[in-house]
């Protein structure tokens, strides 16, 4: 809103009413109140990326991790601890959004897990395949693996099995 006032409070008068003026002169006066309310009251920054950023990592949010550091160089623990939350914040948003938008196209997913594990081929899966003699050996091999992680073992004692034993009673039918 400060931008608007500011060009509100421009003096006008020399590009409707300056006769005097030429076109150029006009324009030039227009171009330079526009861009000196715009440096004064709309900040510009630069925000480089590198490759270690997080790929959810937006510009506001590389923006304001930089100003909170600033703030922490400064000693200004005040401004740094309102940084602190309005980074923490602008991290979650971020995620969900990247999260939402790489969920929105079916194809993205396993690129997305690919990308988070740091995994960059698909062949890996296919190598791992055809390490083994056969299809069902390499598919038990998967299953078991799944299993190991997925369930609880067994509580019970699979070797005993007694056909007569009754688990109600704790005692043996007498048939």
């Amino acid at each position: 809103m400060k931008c608007v006032s500011a060009i509100n409070e421009i003096n006008w008068d020399p590009i409707f009413n300056g006769e005097q003026y030429n076109l150029d002169e006009k324009c030039e006066y227009f171009q330079s109140s526009i861009k000196n309310c715009i440096n004064e009251h709309i900040p510009s920054h630069t925000v480089t990326y590198s490759d270690r950023d997080k790929p959810w990592i937006t510009p506001l949010t590389k923006h304001l991790i930089n100003l909170r550091w600033n703030a922490y160089r400064a000693k200004n623990f005040s401004v740094y601890n309102h940084l602190k939350y309005k980074v923490k914040n602008e991290i979650q948003n971020s995620k969900l959004i990247w999260a939402h938008k790489n969920q929105t196209n079916a194809k993205n997913i396993w690129k997305t897990v690919n990308q988070v594990l740091g995994k960059n081929s698909s062949n890996s899966m296919v190598r791992f395949y055809n390490s083994f003699n056969n299809s069902i050996m390499a598919g038990n091999s998967i299953n078991d693996h799944f299993a190991s992680i997925f369930t609880n073992t067994s509580t019970y004692d699979v070797d005993v099995l007694d056909d007569k034993w009754c688990p109600t009673t704790s005692s043996y039918d007498s048939w």
